[in-house]
């Protein structure tokens, strides 16, 4: 069981009120473990899928933005929209995939939007 911060060695505490660990360290903003995989999974996930499908390189980057965006915190609403919608129109069966991905690595306001758009599983 993880006590600590492999990187800083910050004591680790799950919050009380919640039965979700935290994804970085409060002290100096590493990845815990079970982040840093999810992170990792999903660019792999993209690389592969760019790879057997033949992606051309707009759609390869798209892949790449949406895990970036989603790790960054900087995936909207807007953007959301915009990625399952061209999903929809481009590769509609992937779209379970980047579901997948959002749920695991995507903040509160992600979940919130799948779930709004009954994408959530």
């Amino acid at each position: 069981m993880l006590k600590a911060c492999e990187k800083c060695d910050a004591p680790f505490e799950a919050p009380a009120e919640t039965f979700q660990a935290p994804a970085y360290c409060a002290e100096c903003g590493a990845a815990f473990p079970w982040r840093a995989l999810a992170v990792e999974h999903a660019h792999r996930t993209i690389q592969i899928a760019a790879a057997a499908q033949q992606w051309n390189d707009g759609a390869s980057e798209i892949g790449r933005e949406f895990v970036d965006d989603l790790v960054a915190g900087r995936m909207t609403p807007v953007r959301l929209h915009a990625v399952f919608d061209w999903l929809g129109r481009h590769n509609p069966d992937l779209r379970p995939g980047f579901v997948a991905m959002a749920e695991s690595i995507g903040s509160e306001p992600v979940l919130d939007w799948l779930q709004r758009n009954g994408l959530a599983g």
